[in-house]
């Protein structure tokens, strides 16, 4: 099956006075001035079945498609990433984990 590296990321809102956790497929740009902000270094996890990951033509350099549609990337309440596609959301999985 194939898999993908997503990060972590912790975004520090200076506006809010408060720091926001979601999921990327890039790591956090070190060279900001965002201080507290960081990613976890990563982890790899297994795409769904009909996945893929491709390249795009945004700043986002790449992203996940399912069926050839692009797919959201969030966080669930449980903090785990949740790809949403038109077929609904898949709790994604990591690759070193047991069945």
């Amino acid at each position: 099956m194939p898999t993908v590296k997503i990060y972590e990321i912790t975004i520090a809102s200076f506006i809010a006075g408060k720091q926001e956790k979601g999921f990327s497929l890039k790591p956090w740009y070190r060279d900001t001035d965002y201080r507290g902000s960081a990613d976890d270094g990563g982890a790899n996890y297994i795409l769904p079945r009909g996945c893929e990951v491709a390249k795009t033509n945004t700043l986002e350099d790449y992203a996940i498609y399912h069926d050839g549609k692009r797919c959201g990337l969030f966080k669930s309440a449980g903090g785990l990433p949740i790809l949403a596609t038109d077929e609904g959301g898949f709790i994604l999985r990591r690759a070193n984990e047991q069945q």
